[in-house]
């Protein structure tokens, strides 16, 4: 399962894409709305 992470304080993002990672999710890190929704689209295009 892929998972969007949006935060933008860098050190939070990586903690938490790193547990997230562990737990066996793959992890896209944004660090506001707009790139998480410019993320989706261009990834929906894609497939």
């Amino acid at each position: 399962m892929r998972i969007i992470l949006i935060e933008d304080e860098i050190k939070l993002a990586r903690l938490l894409s790193h547990g997230l990672i562990q737990k066996g999710y793959a992890v896209d890190v944004v660090s506001d709305g707009v790139k998480a929704l410019n993320r989706i689209l261009f990834k929906s295009r894609r497939l």
